[in-house]
């Protein structure tokens, strides 16, 4: 089996990579469950949004607060900048975000934010994002995707850059051995490993 680019995880991250990346190449994305059995169906908050150019201090400290200081400041600075495309982009594929009385968007504040500016659909603000993204990626004739698939192995030659250097990738799909060739790995999640030693996420999301 031969694919250009391997994307490891059905949730928003993936999907919407999926819908980012050129048509002309032929995009694999694996799940190792069902499509709809992700973390990101079960998120109930909302997705946070740059309001207005005068909320940019205030939502950069928020950021660095709740990451203790830590984050990587220009990182921060690139989500920030860019959340109100990415709304909007959400928006134009089928995203049902809160709006009040006058067809505006509605905001309210979560967590560590210090300002109203998360948007949100009901109280399943995650199901809303992935499945409109899920049925955006399922119209594009360049994008296969397998569920009950699991990665198992990544095979590096000659200790190159992995992206452009692993070649093959075994993967077991309904009991069967299957080799992935000449690809890019796009990993859209952090294993539980590296983040905290307990957490009280589905088992679906061990990896």
């Amino acid at each position: 089996m031969k694919t250009d680019i391997l994307i490891v995880g059905s949730g928003c991250a993936g999907l919407y990579c999926a819908l980012s990346l050129p048509r002309d190449k032929k995009i694999t994305i694996i799940t190792k469950s069902d499509v709809e059995s992700c973390d990101s169906f079960l998120a109930q908050g909302g997705i946070c949004v740059l309001k207005d150019a005068q909320d940019y201090e205030a939502f950069f400290e928020d950021t660095l607060r709740a990451g203790h200081y830590e984050n990587d400041k220009t990182s921060v600075e690139i989500m920030i900048r860019s959340s109100r495309d990415v709304i909007n982009e959400l928006i134009s594929y089928g995203v049902d975000f809160q709006k009040d009385a006058k067809g505006n968007l509605s905001y309210t504040k979560e967590g560590a934010h210090s300002e109203k500016r998360i948007l949100f659909h009901e109280d399943i603000t995650g199901r809303e994002i992935t499945s409109k993204l899920l049925a955006a990626v399922r119209k594009l004739s360049n994008v296969t995707i397998l569920e009950h698939t699991t990665l198992l192995d990544i095979i590096e030659r000659d200790n190159r850059d992995m992206t452009r250097a692993i070649s093959p990738l075994k993967r077991f799909f309904n009991g069967r051995m299957s080799l992935l060739r000449r690809w890019k790995l796009i990993l859209p999640f952090l294993p539980r490993e590296v983040l905290v030693d307990y957490i009280s996420i589905p088992q679906i999301s061990d990896i």
